[in-house]
């Protein structure tokens, strides 16, 4: 009798914890993002959305609303239905967050020469990428002369365009830059085939023939290429797109695929996204995009090489986006690499063509050569440059890539580490410490004849390395010791922790706030910057900045998302009209 006794009161116990009704506790719900809290309030009458959660019971949630659902992913389902319908199923059963299913679009062989590629492709090294899969995440991939032989497998996860074949015109154009044949005939020097030639690709199209998608598409191409990552020797994964930031990388559902995808082996190249300026000029602090905001993620800034392969003349791109990530306050970009004036493969007839035609440089039909600007070029490069790296020493773990990456890369201290991450990278140098480990002093190179340091930096961040550079806590010198055990086990470097490598590494004597933030540092009288702190440049010019909820604006203008500066809609820095097609003046 008493143990029906205490099993009866369990049961009850049980019931006020589950129960919602007869005046008994409700279920918690689940958390939302900011920006779906706000179409709540204003009950919006259509809205798209990703529910999170248990997949079968999420499922079941949306039969007893009567209501339809969209892709189905593995941790989460599309929603279309009313702000109060959703707000609704944030008391169903399974469901851990709800966010909008935001649109993402494009982040828009002088460059080989200067990150040191065909010398890891040339000599006693002979790599190409040969046996290394490259999947490119994007608007497809056309007919190209550059390509034959080059995909391995495609497929496309575009709603009403199931072909992969590329409408826009921007997936071409990467995938030449990763791993394109070079052109024969003599059709144009400025294109001598990608930085990973012997590299296969995988077409994965998750962007429209407009150069849109939604977050769903890219999480469902990421699903499918870790699925499908053996079967197809894919061991990178590129990028060349965003949106931007709405909630912290923790409950970004496209991040979240970042963090499973590297989980499983992969090394996920992003770009850091091209709202580094205004429309009208003014320079724009903490524009990175999702998923460069990722920590899991290689995410990669541009750089003006202002068409030579000398690096001392080189600058981070004014398009570039700079760090903190939003929300976060994470150090961003990782790495910069060449994405100024790119010359690459042409898709005939796609939307980028036939609008802008003057970005056609050279051929025709399914041999044509265009130039493009922007992060999702200097993407590509990276994601070339580490397929290199993985043939010569296939057991590199994505934490090691990005480690050998960033120790050789050469620091640019007038940009920062808020918009030149650990530096432009040297493909050549990083070749060296995959092949001998993680030794001091590290190895130097030569491109174009002229000597190339390592800056000697790394780090992980997730939020917190600023406030510890400035607090003068979170700046940890290297010794040789470390540096070997590193190699083995790169866990050995603290998270949120600015790595620098060598007893006399000159970047430890730097300004923190100099080596935060560069020339921006001195634009301010403060001596760290944070979400909100007003910034002037030479020019008077009030800098974008602030985090969507005290000084900035967040809405959408057409397909431009917009942050206005100081409660104004006039500071577009994010959209269409950050398309680099162009050249930009610089």
């Amino acid at each position: 009798m008493r143990r029906l006794a205490a099993l009866f009161t369990l049961c009850c116990a049980t019931l006020v914890l589950t129960s919602g009704g007869l005046g008994l506790a409700a279920r918690e719900p689940a958390p939302v993002s900011e920006d779906i809290a706000g179409l709540i309030r204003r009950s919006a009458p259509r809205v798209r959305a990703l529910v999170m959660g248990e997949v079968g019971p999420v499922l079941s949630g949306l039969r007893s609303q009567g209501l339809g659902h969209g892709r189905v992913l593995g941790r989460g389902v599309v929603v279309e239905a009313s702000a109060a319908q959703i707000d609704e199923l944030r008391t169903q059963p399974g469901v851990t967050y709800i966010t909008l299913d935001l649109p993402v679009s494009v982040a828009m062989a002088t460059a080989d020469q200067a990150v040191g590629g065909d010398q890891v492709r040339a000599g006693g090294l002979g790599r190409t990428g040969r046996g290394i899969g490259v999947a490119v995440l994007d608007s497809g991939m056309a007919t190209h002369s550059a390509l034959r032989g080059k995909v391995r497998a495609e497929i496309s996860f575009v709603q009403g365009e199931p072909h992969a074949s590329d409408g826009y015109g921007h997936g071409t154009h990467v995938a030449g830059m990763v791993a394109g044949l070079a052109p024969t005939g003599r059709v144009t020097h400025d294109y001598r085939g990608g930085i990973a030639p012997g590299a296969h690709l995988v077409n994965v199209k998750v962007l429209n023939a407009s150069g849109f998608g939604f977050t769903s598409d890219v999480v469902a191409g990421l699903e499918w290429v870790i699925a499908n990552r053996a079967a197809l020797g894919i061991r990178v994964v590129n990028l060349s797109l965003g949106r931007p930031v709405r909630e912290s990388c923790v409950v970004d559902p496209l991040c979240q695929a970042v963090g499973r995808a590297v989980a499983a082996g992969l090394v996920v190249v992003a770009s850091a996204g091209n709202a580094g300026v205004s429309p009208t000029g003014e320079p724009v602090l903490g524009g990175i995009a999702s998923p460069g905001n990722s920590p899991h993620a290689l995410t990669v800034g541009a750089v003006n090489g202002r068409g030579t392969v000398d690096r001392r003349d080189d600058t981070v791109a004014t398009y570039s986006s700079r760090g903190p990530t939003a929300f976060d306050l994470a150090v961003k970009p990782d790495v910069v690499a060449p994405g100024n004036r790119i010359v690459s493969l042409a898709a005939a007839d796609s939307l980028l063509v036939l609008t802008f035609p003057e970005i056609v440089v050279a051929g025709r039909k399914d041999n044509a050569y265009a130039r493009l600007s922007g992060t999702s070029m200097a993407a590509a490069i990276v994601s070339g440059a580490v397929a290199l790296l993985l043939e010569g020493a296939p057991g590199l773990t994505p934490q090691q890539v990005k480690l050998a990456l960033q120790a050789t890369s050469s620091l640019m201290p007038d940009a920062g580490l808020m918009a030149a991450g650990a530096g432009l990278v040297n493909v050549a140098a990083a070749s060296q410490v995959t092949q001998r480990g993680l030794t001091l002093p590290l190895p130097g190179t030569l491109v174009a004849g002229v000597p190339v340091v390592p800056g000697g930096v790394a780090f992980w961040d997730g939020g917190g390395l600023a406030a510890g550079v400035i607090a003068g806590t979170g700046l940890r010198v290297v010794d040789l010791a470390t540096a070997v055990a590193a190699w083995g086990d790169p866990a050995v470097l603290r998270y949120a922790d600015l790595n620098v490598f060598g007893l006399v590494n000159p970047v430890a004597l730097l300004p923190p706030n100099r080596l935060l933030w560069g020339e921006v540092a001195s634009w301010t009288a403060a001596p760290a910057l944070w979400w909100g702190t007003p910034v002037t440049n030479p020019e008077g010019q009030n800098v974008v900045w602030g985090n969507g909820s005290d000084n900035v604006v967040w809405g959408y203008q057409g397909d431009n998302v917009v942050w206005g500066y100081g409660g104004k809609n006039d500071n577009v820095v994010w959209g269409n009209s950050q398309l680099p097609v162009g050249d930009p003046p610089q």
